[in-house]
């Protein structure tokens, strides 16, 4: 139920810089218009996205991103929440990251914002208390030391929306 943010959510997939993208855009049998908002975007799209439309709702936000997992193709996953948005060249930024195979998840600093699209203040000192002055730079480092140093403190990735991660097999 967040058709009055998809135009602006899906503009900024569609816009993204880095145009190796498959975008399925999963409906959770919203009851406001998103319906009509994302059939309207897909014509405009034809070629870059492809709509599920749920019978009913599914009860559950988390069924709803495997359903996407599942449907993508794609070595690569993110997941975007209707109602976030994004830099035009954030995937352009987080993918090379990931040619590195040692590396599983990459993810940007996430900023929060308020309904009108101003940004929300406190985002930067919430990162900056999980770990000091690492947010202005690239950071790749193993696993472990991530969750003894930022992870350990709070979630550094405060939104799905903000991170690309590996397709892997996770039983």
């Amino acid at each position: 139920n967040h058709a009055e943010f998809l135009e602006q959510r899906l503009s900024s997939i569609v816009g993204q810089t880095y145009e190796h993208i498959d975008i399925l855009v999963l409906d959770d049998k919203s009851s406001d218009n998103s319906r009509e908002v994302i059939e309207s975007f897909r014509n405009r799209h034809p070629d870059r996205v492809v709509a599920y439309f749920n019978d009913e709702n599914s009860g559950n936000v988390f069924r709803q991103w495997r359903k996407g997992i599942e449907l993508a193709k794609g070595d690569l996953i993110w997941i975007c929440e209707s109602d976030d948005f994004c830099e035009p060249d954030f995937v352009e930024r987080v993918v090379p990251h990931l040619l590195d195979r040692s590396v599983s998840i990459a993810f940007g600093r996430i900023q929060f914002a308020e309904a009108d699209g101003r940004l929300r203040v406190g985002a930067d000192r919430y990162r900056e208390n999980a770990e000091h002055g690492i947010w202005g730079t690239a950071v790749t480092r193993p696993a472990h030391e991530w969750f003894t140093s930022g992870f350990a403190v709070s979630n550094v990735i405060a939104n799905v929306g903000g991170c690309i991660w590996r397709r892997q097999d996770i039983p």
